[in-house]
């Protein structure tokens, strides 16, 4: 099993590294589809991106939300956006029926029940989505505030002239608590940071002990043989005049 996980993995990995034309890249992405499978469009998708943005821009924009609390509803809804814009930017063949079938397969029925997970996962991040998957083939798809359609646009904006960070950045201001989600962060960095410090003291200052008590018990040892000694002589000393007094 894990032979087959690893075979699949390097197989997305080298499409990734064919897209990026890049075989240097370590992928903080792989792509699946709603199923949790892996997705060829959309890793040929990610690939694709770090060919036209640069593997920097595409590390520094995930960074800035990585281990927040909203870190998945700021990493999915950035890869419509750049979904989007790799698309309308490239000229390979078929990728059309690709992202057809992408699309296609999101609203499959086989995957009602993952739709529906998601949709209570997150809703916002389900509504964005569905009305994307359904933009791609053409289809309405209704029950979105203004403000959601508007979000969406915006996430379609984006270039590649300017620094993809500040661009998604200005636009989760806008939509999103998007500051203080990023403070809430650090905050919560820190903090475990202090508790990775405390237990490294913790630990240290026990290793300090155990070595403190195993010099200790070293340095007693020749102390232990020269009393030895000293016993030795005075019981020799003792036997001595024992045999002098007879």
């Amino acid at each position: 099993m894990n032979d087959f996980k690893n075979a699949n993995r390097k197989r997305i990995y080298n499409l990734i590294w064919d897209m990026a034309e890049d075989y240097s890249i370590d992928p903080i992405f792989v792509g699946n589809d709603i199923s949790s499978n892996p997705s060829f469009y959309f890793n040929m998708i990610i690939g694709l991106s770090y060919k036209v943005f640069g593997k920097d821009n595409i590390e520094q924009l995930f960074n800035t939300w990585k281990e927040s609390k909203y870190q998945d509803r700021y990493d999915s809804l950035s890869w419509l956006g750049l979904e989007n814009y790799i698309f309308n930017h490239t000229k390979r063949i078929n990728i059309q029926n690709l992202r057809n079938d992408y699309a296609r397969d999101f609203f499959s029925n086989k995957n009602d029940l993952n739709r529906r997970t998601l949709s209570y996962r997150n809703i916002k991040v389900y509504l964005l989505t569905s009305k994307h998957m359904a933009n791609i083939l053409n289809k309405e798809f209704k029950g979105l505030k203004k403000s959601e359609l508007n979000l969406l646009e915006d996430l379609y904006s984006i270039n590649d002239e300017e620094s993809l960070k500040n661009q998604f950045k200005s636009i989760y201001e806008k939509y999103f608590d998007f500051d203080n989600d990023i403070k809430a962060k650090e905050i919560r960095l820190r903090f475990l940071e202090s508790i990775s410090i405390i237990k490294l003291l913790i630990l240290l200052k026990g290793q300090l002990i155990l070595h403190m008590s195993i010099w200790i018990i070293i340095l007693k040892i020749p102390y232990h043989f020269i009393n030895l000694k000293k016993e030795k002589k005075r019981k020799m000393k003792l036997k001595n005049y024992l045999a002098s007094q007879l």
